[in-house]
């Protein structure tokens, strides 16, 4: 491999790393909105309840009803925890700066090693930028930086599956696989948790 292919390949790597990573930082920026929202609605449907169970008097005139509605309720307040635990332990708003930070100084290092290859600047220049902004590379993506998940590198890959490298290359079917795949490990958990509890309260 000559030094202008091995640093084609590094500027591949480096795009592909960024934009993985750009994507998993809008996932995380997405999950915590999502998150909060969620808590806010699960909230507002147990405050309803219990108003609903003082106001019609449910107790008095149906004690089954009054005790599956605070069965119901008592669920709901289960799941504003368990939701509240996984946005703390998630940190998803800290991890999303954390790697669009990441994300942006891998983009600078490979526009400068694009400058170098474009601008067809001697070999011992393009060798010397090489060599810099590899190990500059290496220290981004070392395991102390935030990385992203396998579905956020899948996702920037069927988005430019019209790249002519190899790992790009996908049929159609499998690039909207992976795009539902990605909304779903976004917004999946709790989308369930709006429809079901509703659901679950009218399902008499």
């Amino acid at each position: 491999m000559t030094l202008n292919e091995a640093a084609q390949v590094l500027r591949t790597k480096m795009w592909r790393t960024a934009g993985a990573r750009f994507d998993c930082q809008r996932r995380m920026k997405y999950r915590d909105t999502a998150s909060s929202f969620t808590v806010a609605i699960l909230s507002v449907y147990l405050i309803a309840i219990s108003v609903a169970q003082k106001i019609f008097n449910v107790g008095q005139y149906n004690p089954n009803l009054d005790n599956y509605l605070t069965f119901i309720a008592i669920v709901g307040a289960v799941f504003i925890i368990v939701i509240s635990l996984i946005e703390w332990a998630g940190s998803f708003a800290v991890r999303a700066e954390r790697l669009f930070e990441n994300a942006t100084e891998i983009n600078l290092h490979r526009a400068r090693l694009e400058r170098a290859l474009i601008d067809g600047v001697p070999i011992a220049t393009l060798q010397s930028e090489f060599e810099a902004v590899s190990l500059e590379y290496e220290k981004l993506v070392d395991k102390h930086s935030p990385n992203h998940d396998p579905i956020d590198d899948l996702l920037f890959r069927s988005r430019n599956r019209v790249e002519p490298h190899p790992s790009f290359q996908m049929n159609w079917f499998y690039a909207m696989f992976i795009e539902t795949m990605w909304l779903f490990a976004t917004f999946g958990l709790y989308f369930l948790l709006l429809v079901a509890f509703p659901l679950a309260v009218f399902w008499l």
